[in-house]
């Protein structure tokens, strides 16, 4: 798994993201800052475009966290493996 924070993409990003994708192993992700679905909707398109141009699966995610800014954030998760990618959250008391 690998693990970005870039939610913004210029050149030496998309570089950056194909290096990502040719390291992967089979099965492996790609996880990458998905911003709020509230507050940057267009953002996330535009990630969601650029990431379904270098790899076969690409969702979304997204969690409830009280203290961000409208109170989610989210995960653009990406694979080169077909199917649906299933991620798994716990919560540890």
């Amino acid at each position: 798994m690998t693990v970005n924070t870039f939610s913004v993409y210029t050149e030496p990003q998309a570089i950056f993201f194909r290096q990502m994708r040719d390291a992967l192993r089979e099965g492996g992700i790609v996880c990458t800052q998905g911003e709020s679905l509230w507050l940057h909707i267009d953002t996330i398109k535009e990630m969601m475009s650029f990431c379904q141009e270098l790899f076969t699966t690409v969702e979304y995610a997204n969690i409830s966290i009280p203290t961000y800014p409208a109170g989610q954030i989210g995960f653009v998760i990406c694979s080169k493996t077909s199917g649906s990618i299933k991620v798994y959250f716990l919560h540890y008391p």
